[in-house]
C-alpha cells in the first residue's frame, strides 16, 4: 500500500485529467516543474518516468532523479527514442505494427500537453547518457521507440577519491537543470517519484 502520492505537472489541463482519472484517491498535485521544484534531496523511495524523459536534457533530468532518490531507492524509466542505424530496423518495423494495432484500440483524447516527436536522442545516445549517469543502469530496448531503465542508488556512498563501483553513483552535485515539463511523484513505504507525459 502506497502511503502517500504526489504528483507534479508544469500542465494544468493534464493535472485536471489526471485528477478525473484518480479520484478518490490521496494523491497530491502540484502544478509546478519537476527539475525546479523544491523537493527535498534523497526523500524518494521510487523514481518513475514514463515517457517523458525526451522532453528535457536527459543528463539534467537523471541527474535530478538520482538526487531525489534515497539511499537504496529505485529509479525506473520508459523513455522514447528515435531509430538511426540498420540494427534498429526488426525494432522499427515491429514498433510501427504494435502502433497500428494499438491506435485501432485506443480511444482519442484531446491532449494539451507539448509534443517531442521526433524523440532528440537516438537510441544509442540514450542508452550511453544513461550509463554516464547512472553506472550499472540495466538498459532495455522495447518496441514502439520505447526502452527502459532500472537502477538502484548504492545504500552507502562512496568516499571522496574512490572509483564507482557498477551500479552505484558518485557524490557529485546534479547538474543544474534546465525547466521540465511534467514529472509526478508516488510514495511507497517510504516515499517515490513518478514522471509521466500525457502526450508523445
Amino acid at each position: 500500500m502506497v502511503p502517500s502520492v504526489t504528483a507534479i505537472d508544469v500542465d494544468a489541463a493534464s493535472l485536471d485529467r489526471a485528477w478525473e482519472q484518480t479520484a478518490g484517491r490521496d494523491i497530491d498535485y502540484v502544478l509546478d516543474d519537476f527539475l525546479s521544484h523544491p523537493f527535498e534531496p534523497a526523500s524518494f523511495d521510487l523514481v518513475v518516468s514514463v515517457a517523458a524523459l525526451h522532453h528535457m536534457d536527459m543528463a539534467a533530468a537523471l541527474g535530478r532523479m538520482r538526487a531525489l532518490l534515497r539511499p537504496g531507492g529505485v529509479l525506473a524509466v520508459v523513455g522514447l527514442a528515435r531509430s538511426a542505424h540498420p540494427a534498429d530496423l526488426p525494432f522499427a518495423l515491429a514498433g510501427a505494427v504494435g502502433a497500428r494495432l494499438h491506435g485501432l484500440r485506443k480511444t482519442e483524447h484531446a491532449c494539451s500537453a507539448p509534443t517531442v516527436w521526433p524523440p532528440p536522442t537516438t537510441f544509442a545516445q540514450a542508452r550511453r547518457v544513461a550509463r554516464r549517469a547512472l553506472p550499472g543502469v540495466r538498459y532495455r530496448r522495447r518496441l514502439v521507440w520505447r526502452y527502459s531503465l532500472v537502477w538502484a542508488k548504492p545504500r552507502q556512498p562512496c568516499a571522496a577519491g574512490d572509483a564507482v563501483p557498477a551500479g552505484s553513483t558518485s557524490s557529485a552535485a546534479p547538474i543544474a537543470p534546465p525547466r521540465s515539463p511534467s514529472s509526478a511523484v508516488s510514495s511507497a513505504g517510504g516515499s517515490a517519484l513518478l514522471n509521466r507525459w500525457a502526450c508523445r
